[in-house]
């Protein structure tokens, strides 16, 4: 079944002297569609519209409410390559407010 709707926020910039916009054409891919647990897909969190509460594990909504999910996506960049061959390691997430050093640009995290 197709999405109801996507909301898209961007925020988490970690360095502001190192942040970029992302370039056109930067291809990436967040979470994990194979997982089975939540520990396997650390982007993902679940709600149900119009809860505060929210898990990293699948939540069952109260009659009348709509499941909904958030994906975290990565916040640094290499600054180089729009791809990779598995589509992630070219973006890294930060560790607090610092990008890896293999990732140092910081780019605004797209939060779905």
């Amino acid at each position: 079944m197709a999405p109801e709707r996507v909301t898209v926020y961007y925020q988490g910039i970690t360095d502001h002297t190192r942040a970029v916009a992302h370039p056109r054409g930067l291809r990436y891919v967040v979470g994990n569609a194979l997982a089975t647990s939540p520990d396997q897909n650390p982007a993902a969190r679940w709600s149900c519209v119009g809860r505060t509460e929210s898990s990293r594990d699948f939540m069952n909504c109260p009659p009348g409410t709509k499941l909904e999910n958030y994906l975290d996506f990565p916040t640094c960049w290499d600054g180089k390559n729009l791809d990779s061959a598995n589509h992630r390691d070219h973006m890294a997430y930060a560790a607090g407010q610092t990008c890896p050093a293999s990732t140092p640009w910081s780019s605004p995290a797209w939060n779905c």
